[in-house]
């Protein structure tokens, strides 16, 4: 029954023709959320300059683990000339730390350009159900017209009986007038949606949009626990908040490594000496400046340490607070489903009949019309709510929450 009466309510708001004033909504063809995503992600700049900046990272990173590029010296004197070649060698893992800390940031990179994507996706989604709930009143109303025209017919076959007054055919007139002007202003609401995802998109703005094929789910199919989970492991910001903090630590161990100099190895040639061998280092004179750097990597991980605990509690209610209002509105959309709109559409059908009959007055009929129309409207404004949800949740686990699975750990 639940999937019948939904079945019905989205093929009346959708299988019908419009034309809007300034641009066109063609119901031939269709519009799938997943195309859109694409062509949101292929168009950003903002998704492309993150990439290069991948890129670029991937590439300092290469560098970071190589020694310093050996040194050809030469000297010349009145007395002698010399060419000497000279290469640093480290004493501690001062390099291994540099090329953690260098991988770390690349990493980093690959996170924001994970989050920007994110980002583009849920806003693509956000756009999409806006347009799709604008569509939906748009086809709403649209019944109401044919309802309102109905309803003008049969109150001038009752006027003209000399069942009702001419009262009823002048509110009938009005009813209509006010429905029509209704789907008027839904028509621009599709228009600016339109507008809003075409300019989202970086198209056209007056390219045809289409009829929102992707309808929406109303059940999530894992549990709470798992959606957590993967958050944790998977949402960008929440892993740059560990990143931060395991960057501070390998700096933390750069710092102490720094204390300890290099070694410089080197062979000289000289026309007044020959061939010599070379090894010099340095012992650092101002031992203060090397302490408060050490100090200061150590006070980083500690703040790194609260950040990521923060961002963690917040994350966490963040997400249970989406739940909880999933759980909320999976239960007004079923009521909605199951109970509201089936009586109300009965209770419409039977209102008419009785206004046929002369046991309603025009009044409930039209009183019977509107909630029917207040209802739907409300009941697709749920089911867009519940979306907005959904695209949420998803923004956090990076992936479809009906398809979401996995073993926790």
């Amino acid at each position: 029954m639940n999937n019948i009466i939904r079945k019905y309510l989205f093929s009346t708001a959708l299988l019908v023709p419009v034309f809007l004033t300034g641009s066109t909504v063609y119901a031939s063809t269709s519009t799938m959320l997943t195309d859109l995503i694409d062509n949101a992600i292929n168009s950003n700049y903002e998704v492309q300059s993150t990439k290069k900046r991948v890129d670029a990272r991937v590439t300092e990173e290469q560098g970071a683990a190589v020694w310093d590029i050996p040194s050809i010296n030469m000297e010349l004197s009145d007395k002698d000339f010399g060419v000497s070649l000279s290469q640093g060698v480290p004493l501690t893992k001062k390099y291994y730390y540099r090329k953690s800390i260098a991988g770390i940031d690349t990493a980093m990179a690959k996170n924001e350009f994970e989050n920007v994507k994110r980002e583009v996706i849920l806003k693509t989604k956000e756009f999409y159900w806006s347009y799709w709930l604008a569509y939906k009143k748009m086809g709403v109303l649209n019944e109401q017209r044919g309802l309102a025209q109905r309803y003008k017919d049969i109150a001038e076959v009752q006027y003209s009986s000399g069942k009702v007054q001419k009262f009823d055919v002048l509110k009938s007139v009005s009813a209509l007038a006010q429905v029509q002007s209704m789907f008027d202003l839904a028509q621009q609401e599709v228009a600016s949606s339109q507008l809003e995802l075409n300019l989202h998109l970086a198209r056209m703005a007056e390219t045809p949009v289409g009829t929102p094929a992707t309808e929406p789910g109303d059940t999530i199919t894992t549990d709470l626990s798992l959606i957590l989970y993967t958050a944790f492991n998977t949402f960008p910001q929440y892993k740059v908040k560990t990143y931060d903090l395991l960057r501070a630590s390998y700096t933390y161990d750069l710092a102490r490594a720094e204390w300890i100099p290099d070694l410089m190895l080197g062979v000289k040639q000289s026309a007044m000496y020959g061939t010599a061998a070379m090894i010099q280092t340095g012992i650092p004179f101002l031992w203060n400046k090397q302490s408060a750097s050490v100090k200061a990597a150590k006070e980083n991980i500690a703040v790194s340490a609260v950040e990521l605990a923060g961002e963690r509690n917040a994350m966490e209610r963040e997400i249970k607070m989406l739940w909880a209002r999933y759980t909320a509105l999976k239960f007004v959309t079923e009521t909605y489903t199951n109970t509201v709109i089936p009586n109300d559409r009965q209770a419409l059908s039977l209102t008419e009949t009785g206004y046929i009959s002369g046991k309603n007055m025009y009044y409930d009929l039209l009183d019977s019309q509107q909630r029917f129309l207040d209802n739907v409207v409300e009941y697709y404004t749920y089911l867009h709510e519940l979306q907005m949800v959904f695209a949420k949740i998803e923004y956090y686990t990076g992936t479809d929450i009906q398809t979401l699975q996995g073993d926790e750990e």
